[in-house]
């Protein structure tokens, strides 16, 4: 099985049916749709399938292959959160992340949900989940903590998503080292991107975070939201 960062920076060769030119989306005529059963509780989804294929090549390969999904028109996504797949069914249908219990996104929420487009092949749903990361006015810690170890796991190393919010920090360290802020204020940060414990590594790194922050966050390249999006080349989306 892929580990998230692989299914999120490689796309998948293409089949012969997700290779050829795009069609137009038209909901007109006798509409058919796929299912989806998600999570440990099966909460099930119903969308155009139509509307899944148009974005995701990895639907279409499921849906019209020699695979049980190809026969039921179902696909089981046991280790997916409704509320993950919720905001894919969202933007399928409006190119808008909108949570479905229609409140505000939390910052780990998006990050699960880039590399759950990642996993289905939609480029352009991970570009706009970053996208809107970075756009996300202020934010607490408590939104803010569950989102940085999510996206600092090691599987997720060397993803755009892993990169992005690194220099996150970094800035962040930036603007709260600025006076006059106090050391406790900078150790309480520090508790975020560290295990707390008497590991040596973990004293080291949060040591290094208090005392250069600022010079780190001054020598970090300026980057553009651009920068951590992924290709929407032909294999992702079938442009």
């Amino acid at each position: 099985m892929d580990t998230p960062a692989e299914s999120s920076r490689r796309p998948e060769t293409p089949s012969a049916a997700s290779s050829k030119p795009k069609k137009n989306l038209n909901f007109c005529g006798v509409p058919s749709f796929v299912t989806f059963i998600v999570g440990k509780e099966a909460q099930k989804f119903t969308v155009h399938k139509n509307l899944a294929e148009h974005y995701s090549p990895f639907f279409t390969k499921a849906f019209n292959g020699g695979f049980i999904e190809g026969q039921t028109q179902e696909r089981v996504l046991e280790d997916v959160e409704p509320v993950t797949f919720g905001l894919v069914t969202n933007w399928l249908y409006t190119q808008k992340i909108i949570h479905p219990e229609d409140k505000k996104v939390q910052l780990v929420e998006i990050a699960n949900l880039w590399v759950l487009a990642g996993r289905f092949l939609i480029p352009q749903l991970q570009n706009e989940a970053i996208r809107r990361t970075q756009d996300t006015p202020g934010y607490s810690r408590e939104e803010f903590e569950p989102y940085v170890k999510f996206a600092l796991k090691r599987e997720l190393e060397g993803t755009q998503l892993y990169q992005a919010v690194l220099d996150d920090v970094l800035r962040l360290c930036g603007v709260i080292a600025e006076p006059p802020m106090e050391a406790e204020f900078l150790e309480d940060f520090a508790e975020i991107v560290t295990e707390e414990g008497g590991n040596t590594a973990a004293i080291v790194i949060k040591a290094l975070v208090i005392h250069c922050a600022g010079f780190l966050s001054n020598m970090a390249p300026s980057k553009s939201i651009e920068d951590y999006f992924v290709e929407e080349g032909d294999a992702a989306s079938g442009n």
